[in-house]
């Protein structure tokens, strides 16, 4: 909405989530490594079972976390997947196309990376 980026909950679970809130910062951190196509200032959760709608201010999650050192992470938790994922696979095809999706995460992860030191620090 506008240039705040909100998830929506319908859980029964009233209160605050350390998994919601970070799902939501993945979220963040994703949008900015392809990019950002639209600025993002803030953050919210929207609890719709209970009509609330909870917000915070990018700028205070920069300011408090390493949002770089995450976006690194998981980038190479990407890349450990995909060779666990080339490792597993037992045809020709499967081989193939764990190793296309390996070499091409590779190729993108300096672009992604870039694109996160711009718009998170």
């Amino acid at each position: 909405m506008g240039t705040t980026l909100v998830d929506i909950k319908t859980t029964v679970k009233w209160g605050y989530m350390w998994a919601d809130a970070a799902q939501l910062v993945g979220y963040y951190v994703f949008s900015a490594m392809v990019g950002e196509p639209w600025p993002i200032d803030r953050l919210a959760i929207y609890r719709s079972r209970y009509g609330r709608i909870e917000y915070v201010e990018c700028d205070e999650v920069r300011g408090s976390s390493d949002l770089l050192g995450f976006a690194e992470q998981l980038m190479d938790r990407i890349a450990s997947s995909l060779q666990d994922s080339l490792k597993r696979q037992k045809d020709s095809f499967g081989k193939r196309m764990a190793s296309d999706a390996v070499a091409a995460h590779e190729r993108r992860r300096a672009l992604l990376l870039e694109n996160a030191r711009k718009h998170l620090v």
